[in-house]
């Protein structure tokens, strides 16, 4: 609801109140009761000149009678001026249900809107409607100022929890472009389970790897049924899934880390076992060799630390022969024979002044050839994330 209306609509409220409090105040009544004469109060044996025998019941005298009917009329002019200043102040509220009226209509062109956005009107933001359309026609039936006066004091706490549900409500119309998201982080998780499932089988290892890639297949589909447990509840409790949503799409980077990037490293490291090291290996001990000719270079410092390159390399080729049971090690060797190379560089470039350059990059080794999700959360959205 845009403020200026609700500003009109307050201001249509406190000036309703004050011609209530008004109305209310004019209560004019008679004079207090002016108690009736009564002769049998007068002790027996008096007697009263020009009144009647003693011990008999005297009325009202015409002075009592007179200020009684004063007292009278002017109570019934004050209940007459009283209701009077009621009717008014009744015909002046009237005029101001159209305001209210008004004000719920505009609630009620926000829900449809955020309809159009795809976002399902909600139970709650429902049940708001329905107490606003019975507010409405509780406001045009009422007769009097008694009828009006708890309607309009109840309009304030009406708007702010329909407000409120409103907010709740506009979350769900991003939920398409939340869903969109998802479904294709699961479409790339689909496509990178069947390209690792075709590299295990092509590199012998689709045995050793079942427990992995079923770990894989598990871990999609528990987010697939996921989404359908959202799609679900965004139409009734929006609120709950944007509480939660970040996690949902955290998930994703977990299953990538945990699962994926285990199970490509693990493949990427049996075929650098199998064909780049044994190369690597090879150019160290082809490089030797060059130098053999050349009497001014000592090459006996280089020759040592090829031997410990392949005895490394040996380490590491029998770690990874079968089922590998502690990755760990596996990588604690790679990173030695990473050292062993390094230190074969330094030294080469200290003896014949050039530097190849050619050390081994384990961390390529390891990293795999599944590419790092970007799991982003769609424009807008992270505002909605408490």
């Amino acid at each position: 609801m845009k403020k200026t209306s609700l500003g009109i609509l307050v201001l249509a409220l406190v000036f309703s109140l004050a011609l209530i409090k008004i109305a209310k105040a004019q209560d004019y009544g008679p004079p207090a009761n002016i108690p009736n004469f009564d002769a049998s109060q007068i002790p027996a044996g008096i007697n009263i000149p020009n009144g009647p025998p003693a011990g008999v019941n005297m009325g009202p005298s015409a002075a009592q009678l007179d200020a009684q009917a004063r007292g009278e009329a002017m109570q019934a002019a004050g209940e007459a001026k009283q209701k009077e200043a009621e009717k008014k102040a009744f015909e002046k509220m009237s005029k101001n249900i159209n305001q209210f009226e008004r004000g719920v209509n505009i609630i009620k062109a926000q829900v449809k809107k955020l309809n159009a956005k795809g976002a399902p009107t909600t139970p709650a933001m429902q049940a708001e409607i329905d107490k606003l359309d019975e507010f409405l026609t509780k406001l045009k039936a009422a007769t009097t100022i008694d009828e009006l006066q708890p309607l309009f004091e109840s309009f304030g706490d009406l708007m702010d929890s329909s407000q409120e549900q409103l907010q709740i409500m506009s979350k769900s119309s991003k939920w398409p472009q939340v869903q969109k998201q998802a479904e294709n982080l699961l479409a790339r998780l689909d496509k990178e389970s069947s390209n690792l499932k075709a590299r295990a089988a092509k590199a012998g290892l689709a045995d050793e790897l079942a427990n992995n890639l079923a770990d894989l297949d598990k871990a999609i589909a528990d987010q697939r049924a996921t989404l359908e447990t959202l799609k679900t509840q965004v139409k009734t409790d929006p609120d709950a899934v944007f509480d939660n949503i970040g996690d949902y799409f955290d998930k994703f980077r977990d299953i990538y880390e945990n699962n994926v990037r285990e199970i490509a490293s693990s493949l990427d490291l049996r075929r650098a076992v199998k064909t780049e090291l044994p190369k690597f290996i090879n150019g160290l001990d082809k490089r030797v060799k060059s130098l053999a000719n050349n009497k001014k270079i000592d090459a006996g410092e280089l020759k040592d630390l090829v031997s410990e390159a392949k005895a490394k390399f040996n380490e590491i080729k029998t770690m990874t022969a079968g089922k590998i049971n502690d990755m760990e090690a596996v990588i604690t060797s790679i990173d030695e024979l990473t050292d062993i190379s390094v230190k074969f560089e330094d030294k080469w470039q200290e003896l014949t002044g050039k530097d190849v350059n050619a050390y081994m990059p384990s961390d390529k080794l390891l990293q795999g050839d599944a590419k790092d999700y970007k799991v982003n959360l769609p424009a807008g959205l992270n505002g909605l994330i408490k």
